[in-house]
């Protein structure tokens, strides 16, 4: 009896030391996961507040060589990576090509370059009608996004202006202003501005004359950015017509928006 006795001691001693065992391995696991999860949790919050912290803005895009030429800014506080170019280009159906960048830009530094070493190599006619979008991604998942190509796409803000407008002699010089501003609300750069007088009508007793003497200066904008405005001028000289005669001319872009013009009209007293 005694040596039964003694044996179910130990063998409760045994069952004893498994739970315990057992309880301290299941605290240790959970304790792990737990960690485990904390340390997640944590390294997603600084994740999260990385993202907020990383900036870049356009600072400048061109086409140069036939090719884009993006300038960027990092106005964040952390260095950013940018890792990949998407370009679409919306005059070709489902044409959206990736471009690995790999280029670090420090907080308050600049990256230049961007699109001029891209391989394959992706070439840029700026006297073509075409339109792309072109999105730069960081390691981080940030993006920035703009559109660049023809002015043909949306109506522009355009202004023509004639000076001196009302004229008191004969044979005078006179200039043709005509304003274009590229009003997009966001990153879009047009390319290959290029004016035309669209229309002139004269009229009067004696009809105004208007000879071509130059222009337009200059012949072209290759580039123009939000917000920007392009200014191309022509020198014509008023000659012959009687009182009250005028002209009326219309000025637009050659690969503008049909119907997007501007006019003003110039008259003799």
């Amino acid at each position: 009896m005694k040596s039964r006795k003694g044996l179910s001691t130990v063998v409760g001693m045994v069952f004893a030391l498994i739970a315990l065992a057992t309880s301290i391995g299941y605290i240790t696991y959970s304790m792990n996961i737990l960690d485990q999860y904390d340390q997640t949790v944590i390294a997603k919050n600084q994740q999260t507040i990385d993202n907020g912290r990383e900036n870049f803005q356009l600072y400048t895009t061109t086409i140069k060589n036939n090719k884009f030429n993006v300038t960027v800014i990092n106005t964040g506080s952390l260095p950013i990576n940018i890792t990949k170019m998407w370009v679409q280009n919306y005059s070709v159906t489902d044409s959206i090509n990736y471009y690995s960048i790999n280029k670090l830009v420090s907080p308050g530094g600049i990256l230049i370059n961007i699109g001029q070493n891209l391989s394959p190599n992706l070439n840029v006619n700026p006297a073509s009608n075409g339109y792309y979008n072109i999105k730069l991604i960081t390691t981080r998942g940030n993006s920035l996004q703009f559109n660049m190509g023809s002015p043909g796409v949306k109506p522009l803000y355009m202004q023509l202006t004639i000076t001196p407008q009302e004229l008191t002699t004969t044979p005078i010089n006179v200039t043709l202003s005509y304003l274009v501003t590229n009003n997009s609300t966001t990153n879009n750069l047009l390319t290959n501005l290029v004016p035309q007088l669209s229309s002139t009508t004269c009229s009067g007793g004696t009809p105004l004359v208007l000879t071509y003497s130059s222009g337009p200066f200059p012949a072209q904008y290759a580039t123009l950015p939000s917000g920007s405005t392009a200014i191309f001028k022509w020198i014509y000289t008023a000659t012959s017509g009687s009182s009250g005669a005028k002209c009326y001319i219309a000025a637009s872009l050659k690969n503008g928006l049909g119907g997007n013009t501007a006019s003003d009209t110039v008259f003799l007293k």
